[in-house]
């Protein structure tokens, strides 16, 4: 749990990070002193060129729609567990982790070529 205070508007937030994905889930303070909840999205990419981005997606959940999104996200999770499982199975998922060790290792590749030293033997010279 992490209580913030340095805004009116913010209550509570709590994230969990999956895979390239992080959750955001805030509450926040209307004008009027009710409590909204926002869901965020923030997705790390890795384009073409080797550069790492974010995309973000956020919805907002006012208190009168709480349960009612609450009931139909348990309906739509128990429908796809009780028809494809709990297991993952995502080539999506294995293309991304190739990418990935592909870029650490040109990252490593690349550090490891700025710290290399010619050996020269002093008696040579």
């Amino acid at each position: 749990m992490e209580r913030k205070t340095n805004s009116n508007t913010d209550i509570f937030s709590k994230s969990i990070k999956i895979g390239r994905r992080t959750y955001f889930f805030d509450i926040r303070e209307t004008k009027e002193g009710d409590y909204y909840l926002t869901v965020a999205e923030s997705k790390k990419i890795i384009d073409q060129n080797d550069k790492v981005k974010y995309i973000k997606h956020k919805i907002y959940l006012y208190k009168e729609a709480l349960e009612e999104f609450q009931d139909t996200l348990n309906e739509v999770i128990d429908f796809i567990y009780d028809s494809k499982g709990r297991d993952v199975i995502s080539e999506k998922n294995e293309y991304y982790q190739q990418r990935k060790k592909e870029f650490e290792h040109k990252k490593r590749n690349q550090l490891s070529d700025t710290n290399q030293f010619e050996e020269v033997s002093f008696d040579e010279i």
